[in-house]
């Protein structure tokens, strides 16, 4: 989770690391060795507890799925850069044949956040009725 919240890895990159190092273990290491990321990336990195990183996951009611994961769709690599994870609420990826995303950005503006509480909000409430 860690890695995700890194400013210079973006997805693409994130599965690169994760083919050159393994695991997000090994990807981490790597950019705290100064082998991959930035030195902003490795401030961030050492600044994280990732404890309190989990802790905020659970208190959400979410769950993170990675590349890698049985629950990673597999449709997603259809993309040309596709999420290296998934931070999921309600029912699992794998389930459903209609699922609906969310995708923000790293850096959403406060109008961009109140928007896409309105649209969540709406497919919530809609629940499997579209």
């Amino acid at each position: 989770m860690v890695l995700a919240h890194l400013a210079s890895l973006t997805a693409r990159r994130l599965l690169e690391l994760s083919s050159r190092f393994g695991t997000a273990s090994g990807c981490l290491r790597a950019v705290e060795s100064g082998e991959a990321g930035t030195e902003a990336d490795r401030a961030w990195a050492a600044r994280l507890e990732p404890a309190k990183v989990v802790e905020r996951l659970e208190s959400a009611g979410a769950t993170l799925v990675a590349v890698g994961d049985p629950e990673y769709p597999a449709e997603l690599f259809d993309l040309y850069d596709p999420p290296a994870a998934l931070f999921v609420r309600g029912s699992p990826v794998g389930g459903p044949e209609c699922r609906v995303a969310v995708v923000g950005a790293r850096n959403c503006s406060a109008a961009g956040t109140e928007m896409a509480g309105a649209l969540v909000a709406a497919l919530a409430a809609a629940g499997r009725r579209w």
